[in-house]
């Protein structure tokens, strides 16, 4: 429920811009409806809440002029222009329309405060209103939505003003969830679009951010008045007792209540270098702010990322030079930088990779092996791998292409595919050692495969042609896979052929003896 001693207060000030006078009914010729001008009746015709312009009277007449819509006497433009850097556009045009004038900071804090504890939507509503039964009218949809939360008041047909105020405080915390909730389903049902779901976050947390051109003209750093924060907000340890052998730290800290409001955070004091005293609030942004869906950990240690783009004019120093200039100067000495989330993913997932793909060429040997009958064929046919590298590395670097996932899959894929052409000549070649010596029957298995070898490698390369060629909006991410094949299998195929037949006969002694070999 709201904390109604903060709207009271809203409540009180904002009469001051929200009663109409009666005189300006008689100022603007305005009827006031069918009693009296003595404050009874009902008040048709005049408000302060809003007001459209489209006109202007001048000599001439009535002259048109683009439209502009008013709140509280607050061009709605003027609103949207100063909230390109805020998170609270919303809650701050909530305020005007309710008490009719534009909160401080102070007030709007305190009022966001209010509203992020009525976020919650109750579970049921929204899977029987809003996910079963969507509409293809998002206004229609969010008018049925908050007649059907009349079920879920507990005072519902109370029309005192204050608890009506309460009631609608409430209801604009949830509109904008119910929104997302009825256009969610709308474009899932109607659309066929995927279906995406995200919880509102009522917890919130005091986020201080430092000014760094305010806290260097004071003589401090950012890490400086993080870790001075730290200390005062969550204590510190300065020493440890050894008690009976065990080390006991000892830890000195605040009362948890010194410093438990957004006042009295804003009382803090900080001690410069030089002895004197700043006020936090004159280095610092101090305001409420949604608290982060997740927190991760690794190694009993939290972890936070921070992210940034480079520039077209940077270079390769720039990385060097942010983490000498700028991070460094302002992270504390507990705060260690560690590699990338994304970085260390990748890492990860390198490594199994390259331990895939030497799986991959032991089962290959294993399996040549087996079918050889001896270890000399299949290290014979094992030399046409390195041949791919070359091809693979030299069209990727060709192509202007980075090693990625990918290209990696690529070369999974080439281990399997680069050594048939080796198995099939080496198999024809023990195939005509039956009958013939061993040149001749190098000469002739060169021939009579060198079509089939050629056919199949040919076949391959063109069917991923297109693929290397990335067409489409998702071609690129499977590029280097097309690389890696077609450089490799080139490669590889031109240099086996020249190459197998000098390894098969130095392994095999060199001679022009005939020699038989037994099935």
């Amino acid at each position: 429920m709201v904390k109604e001693s903060f709207l009271a207060q809203f409540y009180g000030k904002s009469q001051n811009y929200t009663d109409i006078p009666n005189k300006w009914y008689k100022e603007y010729n305005v009827k006031k409806g069918l009693r009296n001008e003595d404050g009874t009746g009902v008040r048709i015709g005049l408000t302060r809440v809003a007001d459209v312009v489209g006109y202007e009277e001048t000599d001439g007449g009535i002259k048109a002029i683009p439209g502009r819509l008013l709140y509280r006497g607050v061009d709605v433009l003027d609103l949207v222009k100063g909230k390109k850097e805020s998170h609270f556009g919303y809650e701050e045009t909530c305020f005007l329309l309710l008490f009719g004038y534009l909160p401080k900071k102070a007030e709007l804090e305190k009022f966001c405060n209010v509203v992020r504890h009525c976020y919650t939507i109750p579970d049921e509503f929204v899977e029987m209103n809003l996910l079963r039964l969507p509409g293809t009218n998002l206004m229609n949809k969010l008018q049925d939505a908050v007649l059907t939360l009349y079920n879920y008041d507990d005072d519902p047909d109370n029309i005192d003003v204050y608890q009506t105020l309460v009631k609608g405080v409430n209801l604009l915390a949830k509109l904008p969830s119910i929104a997302c909730y009825a256009y969610q389903s709308k474009v899932h049902y109607y659309d066929r679009e995927s279906l995406f779901i995200h919880y509102a976050n009522p917890a919130s947390v005091v986020k201080v951010t430092v000014n760094p051109i305010k806290a260097r003209a004071a003589g401090l750093t950012p890490a400086q008045i993080g870790g001075t924060l730290n200390n005062m907000l969550s204590g510190t340890t300065p020493t440890s007792l050894n008690i009976d052998g065990n080390d006991i730290d000892v830890k000195v800290e605040y009362p948890k209540e010194r410093y438990k409001t957004l006042d009295q955070i804003e009382t803090i004091t900080l001690q410069t270098p030089k002895g004197s005293s700043v006020a936090l609030t004159d280095v610092a942004d101090i305001h409420f702010a949604d608290s982060p869906a997740s927190i991760t950990r690794q190694d009993k240690q939290y972890r936070v990322t921070i992210s940034g783009i480079y520039t077209e004019n940077s270079t390769k120093e720039t990385k060097g030079q942010l983490l000498t200039d700028v991070v460094m100067p302002n992270v504390s000495g507990t705060v260690s930088i560690a590699q990338n989330s994304q970085e260390e993913s990748m890492a990860t997932e390198f490594a199994a990779l390259f331990q895939a793909i030497a799986l991959a060429i032991f089962l290959v040997f294993v399996v040549m092996a087996a079918q050889f009958e001896s270890p000399k064929f299949s290290i014979m046919v094992m030399t046409t791998i390195p041949f791919c590298l070359i091809g693979a590395f030299g069209l990727l670097w060709l192509a202007d292409s980075a090693i990625s996932m990918t290209s990696l899959l690529g070369f999974l894929m080439l281990v399997g595919t680069v050594v048939n052409n080796g198995i099939l000549y080496v198999d024809t070649v023990n195939q005509y050692r039956r009958d013939m010596d061993l040149n001749t029957a190098l000469i002739e298995a060169g021939a009579t495969r060198l079509r089939p070898i050629l056919m199949t490698t040919l076949t391959t390369v063109v069917s991923m042609v297109p693929m290397a060629m990335a067409l489409g909006d998702s071609g690129s991410t499977t590029q280097g896979l097309a690389l890696v094949n077609i450089g490799g299998l080139t490669a590889s195929t031109i240099l086996s052929l020249l190459m197998l037949p000098a390894y098969y006969s130095l392994m095999n002694g060199g001679g022009k003896k005939r020699v038989i070999i037994s099935d």
